[in-house]
């Protein structure tokens, strides 16, 4: 009976660990980027302290939306128009967007949720 026991308990042990092991071999996977976000109707865009970027709340909702180059005239525009073809009332990364300021189109590559303490920070840089 004793010659049994380590046959028996070893693959109970074994089978008990994977579930442990299993999650753990995983990386953690970084918070993605929004890909599309629909607006509001109470927005709010504002620079940034570069001119590769602009900041947006929608809501609620807050966003740092991430221009494909350096965006001349986007930190001292008087205006923000955000256009996506066939979806008006949509930001999209991935240059499927572009901003309009007074002075300049620029396209956006990456919109980037952020809390509302880093979206009041980075306003206040940007003025």
């Amino acid at each position: 009976m004793n010659a049994l026991l380590p046959h028996v308990l070893l693959p109970a042990v074994l089978l008990v660990s994977l579930p442990l092991s299993a999650p753990a071999a995983e990386p953690a996977k970084p918070s993605t980027p929004a890909e599309c976000i629909a607006l509001g109707t109470s927005r709010d865009i504002r620079p940034s302290n570069t001119e590769r970027e602009v900041l947006l709340r929608d809501g609620n909702n807050h966003y740092r939306i991430h221009l494909q180059k350096r965006c001349l005239g986007a930190a001292a525009s008087a205006s923000y128009v955000f256009f996506t073809p066939n979806t008006p009332e949509q930001i999209c990364g991935d240059a499927r967007s572009t901003l309009q300021t007074d002075s300049n189109h620029c396209t956006v590559t990456r919109i980037e949720p952020v809390d509302a303490a880093t979206f009041k920070r980075l306003a206040q840089q940007g003025r």
